[in-house]
């Protein structure tokens, strides 16, 4: 016992005297980084905020609060102790810069880091899997905590993205797709892949993890330029010599890992979060909105748009030759499965009118027709109100015209809405023309009564999403007749465009 003391007391002396030989050569312009990571790491939560919110309400009044009332007290020798007890591969360096950062999170901003420890259940496992798979340090799962508070849609001053913060030249060099509709920086999956690979090369080149997490920040070339200026091979021999952000960059990166490894001890709880426990993914072949998965199985759109961020327009733009991944909770995969037509189906015309005109704005339903109305906002109209007044909904509008439902409209501003009316009664213009009787397109039950009501047309052209299933309901005829008036089998897939014959009655 005693001789365990005093190895411990040793190890102790031998610390304290690295810490005091560290701040001898380190600048007094610390906190002047410091103060700048805070402000930069509080702008990243409060677009963690602002994406969240209607997810968590009471957020906003705690957001940066900074209660420290349950924080217990730990004197720097206990918190040398325990940096070193965390037995990390990283080095887990204790200096007065490292000390602001680790009090900054574990004392000033403990009820985000409540949030960020529900949210880790579900994205650390991601993070762990890609790091493993390339035989790379675990404590690095902690690098999102400082690089996006765990928001997958962060975007930087820099203009980086995602949980990584990738800029677009790196994300593009390490195999990420960005194109109008897909950003797999914001992927968790994909991105944690090539995070890995980038991380890996950098240590391949610096052989220290320290340097290759300040390469990580600020670009292998300035982690080069402060070495070869001030003559040392460490983070903290560069330190003066590297831009002001790096300099709070791997302090940073201890105090995150710190509190996290030390939650319990620094009586901190998980919050609870929305994120649910399992996810599975399942392969999209046809172009799929995220709204259409909402409404049909019933699950919170925020949710799935969390889920799924890599998808900037909240479309899955899929192809029969290039499937794209949904990811889903793991309770609703069966669901999805077995209604996947009707997903696909739902409400098509609307979600994809804006981008692919060509294919909907013919689209007919018997002696009903597909109209285009262009409504000037009055002053005081808002969508609720103007989705009443064209018995349409107010989410369909907002998606129609890509406008938020939070912001109010605009006095002046024009937007487009889709109603069905009688062919006789279709006009070419926009507001003048009469409402007293536009049919809603929400419900394809609709659809088909005012179709039945103005007599079963001779033929029918497939749209995107329809399926030998859904015409015969929409029509009310069997499978059998349909493919025998149009000599094809049961198992035919239609094309959209195809003109199929339908039964007279």
């Amino acid at each position: 016992m005693k001789k365990a003391l005093t190895i411990w007391f040793l190890n102790l002396c031998l610390s304290s005297l690295l810490f005091s030989q560290q701040t001898e050569t380190l600048d007094t312009t610390y906190d002047l980084d410091f103060k700048e990571f805070v402000s930069y790491s509080d702008s990243l939560l409060l677009l963690w905020f602002s994406q969240h919110a209607s997810f968590n309400k009471e957020l906003e009044q705690e957001l940066f609060s900074s209660d420290t009332s349950a924080a217990p007290f730990f004197s720097d020798e206990v918190i040398l102790t325990q940096l070193n007890r965390m037995n990390s591969y990283i080095e887990m360096t204790f200096n007065p810069i490292t000390k602001q950062y680790i009090e900054f999170y574990s004392k000033k901003r403990r009820k985000l880091v409540s949030y960020m420890l529900g949210n880790s259940e579900y994205y650390f496992p991601y993070f762990e899997e890609a790091l493993d798979r390339y035989g790379l340090p675990l404590e690095l799962k902690y690098l999102p905590v400082i690089e996006s508070a765990l928001n997958p849609r962060a975007v930087s001053r820099a203009k980086a993205v995602g949980l990584w913060q990738f800029i677009l030249p790196t994300g593009k060099l390490y195999g990420l797709k960005v194109t109008s509709f897909i950003d797999e920086r914001m992927d968790v999956i994909k991105s944690s892949d090539a995070a890995a690979r980038y991380l890996r090369d950098l240590f391949n080149v610096f052989q220290d993890w320290q340097l290759a997490l300040a390469a990580y920040n600020c670009g292998p070339g300035n982690v080069n330029k402060a070495i070869k200026r001030s003559g040392k091979n460490t983070f903290w021999g560069i330190y003066n010599y590297l831009p002001r952000e790096t300099r709070g960059y791997v302090p940073a990166f201890i105090g995150a890992a710190y509190t996290f490894h030390y939650y319990k001890e620094l009586n901190i709880l998980p919050r609870q979060t929305y994120m649910p426990k399992k996810v599975d993914t399942v392969y999209v072949n046809k172009m799929l909105h995220l709204r259409q998965v909402s409404e049909v199985l019933n699950i919170p759109f925020e949710l799935l748009q969390l889920l799924n961020p890599q998808y900037k327009k909240d479309i899955i733009p899929a192809l029969p030759d290039q499937p794209l991944p949904l990811y889903l909770p793991i309770e609703y995969i069966s669901s999805f499965i077995a209604l996947g037509d009707s997903i696909y189906k739902y409400k098509d015309s609307l979600f994809f009118k804006t981008i692919r005109p060509s294919e909907y704005v013919a689209n007919s339903y018997g002696n009903m027709q597909e109209v285009a109305i262009y409504h000037k906002v009055k002053n005081g109209e808002t969508l609720q109100t103007i989705a009443q007044k064209y018995r349409v909904s107010a989410n369909d509008i907002a998606s129609w015209n890509q406008i938020s439902k939070k912001r109010p409209l605009k006095a002046g501003k024009t937007i487009v809405i889709y109603v069905l009316r009688k062919k006789e009664e279709t006009k070419s213009t926009t507001d003048s023309i009469s409402v007293s009787t536009p049919i809603n397109l929400n419900s394809s039950d609709t659809i088909a009564q005012a179709t039945i009501a103005n007599n079963i047309p001779k033929t029918h052209i497939v749209r995107q999403g329809d399926t030998l299933f859904s015409i015969s309901k929409q029509y009310n005829v069997s499978i059998e007749e349909l493919c025998r008036l149009n000599n094809i089998s049961n198992s035919s897939h239609i094309k959209v465009g195809q003109k199929l014959l339908l039964p007279n009655n």
